[in-house]
């Protein structure tokens, strides 16, 4: 978890999670950077790959991320606006209500070159909210 602002995390390797609200990785906080060419993979009920709570946060995946069960995003964008996630890789998603990309808030820019593939009921691919 980076608690804080202007974080960088990079990931080439891999990261894998087991356990409700086990996130890949949490940014609580703005004006965070992650880059992931590695895989994030992770198995619990409401356990996103990457969680950015904050504003002004900028994800780019060219690698792989991969969640299992309910509520699971691939990509969660939470809180307020100005977020950035550019996606050239894979998202897959294995669970009811666990969507490929979520944007909670405003002025939140999504480009995707790659591949979103969702794998449960009313799981979708993008999710714009507010």
């Amino acid at each position: 978890m980076n608690d804080g602002n202007n974080n960088t995390t990079t990931v080439s390797g891999s990261i894998t999670t087991n356990g409700r609200s086990s996130h890949g990785i949490w940014n609580d906080g703005n004006d965070n950077t992650t880059a992931v060419s590695g895989s994030i993979t992770t198995e619990g009920q409401s356990s996103p790959g990457i969680l950015n709570d904050g504003a002004n946060n900028t994800t780019t995946v060219s690698g792989s991320i991969t969640t299992e069960w309910r509520s699971s995003h691939g990509i969660m964008n939470e809180g307020d606006n100005g977020n950035t996630t550019t996606v050239s890789g894979s998202i897959v998603t294995n669970g009811r209500l666990s969507y490929g990309i979520r944007n909670d808030g405003n002025d939140n820019t999504t480009t995707v070159s790659g591949s979103i593939t969702t794998k449960g009921e009313s799981s979708h691919g993008i999710w714009n909210d507010w």
